[in-house]
């Protein structure tokens, strides 16, 4: 598998006169269809990993250094980050509640668009999640909406862009135990018939452990990364 993301010694500090150390010499690779976990607590770090990820650590007040950061074997230039999606975390409150689904796509498309082309599109992605009934679906508002579909809608919106990279921050950790599955087994569907790499952010090894192949942590400030899977195990059964 080819590599599509590389980071080498990358540190995260607070931009102002403290200079506190989020994160600290972290090492990090991204392959091509493949689904890779990072797990830590509520609070180490993780999301704020994601949005480095994409350049937009700044928005947490916080910036890089690193002695590589590259995509697709080449050091990140602007506009890199177009090829990465986030899945939040929240599914009904990332939705704009004062818009309907349809108009949440026809914003997504960025640009000038031809309508019955995007149309087909919006169809296309929305059968790719599992949808049947899309008419009906595009006239909906988020509200009346459950949040297993909410969390298809984004999934779906997160793919209109035809990204190489696709994280997903706690994407099912509000859902209860059936919507965690469909989520997590679309997923892992999208990244085989796609060839998508998927970074998954969990809390929960049991996920990591069911569903991907690589294995991250953050503790202590520190990235760092399980050599087998028997090491996750042994972090699940103390979960």
């Amino acid at each position: 598998m080819n590599e599509l993301l590389e980071i080498k010694s990358m540190n995260l500090i607070s931009n102002d006169e403290h200079k506190e150390i989020f994160l600290e010499d972290v090492d990090f690779i991204i392959k091509e269809s493949n689904l890779i976990s990072l797990m830590g607590d509520s609070g180490s770090g993780k999301s704020l990993f994601a949005y480095a990820i994409m350049s937009k650590e700044n928005e947490y007040q916080v910036k890089k250094d690193y002695e590589v950061f590259s995509f697709n074997g080449n050091d990140i230039r602007p506009g890199y980050e177009k090829n990465i999606s986030y899945v939040p975390q929240e599914p009904l409150s990332s939705l704009n509640p004062v818009i309907n689904i349809s108009k949440h796509f026809e914003i997504n498309a960025r640009g000038i668009f031809n309508k019955d082309s995007l149309r087909k599109k919006i169809t296309k992605l929305l059968v790719e999640v599992g949808f049947s009934d899309i008419q009906s679906l595009l006239t909906k508002y988020p509200h009346e909406l459950s949040g297993g579909m909410a969390q298809r809608v984004l999934i779906a919106l997160a793919l209109q862009s035809n990204p190489n990279i696709l994280i997903a921050d706690e994407a099912t950790s509000s859902l209860d135990a059936v919507s965690e599955k469909l989520i997590l087994d679309l997923l892992s569907t999208i990244s085989t018939n796609r060839g998508l790499a998927i970074l998954v952010i969990t809390h929960d090894p049991r996920i990591a452990l069911n569903y991907c192949s690589e294995h991250y942590q953050i503790r202590d400030k520190k990235l760092l990364k399980f050599n087998s899977t028997n090491e996750v195990g042994e972090l699940y059964e103390r979960y």
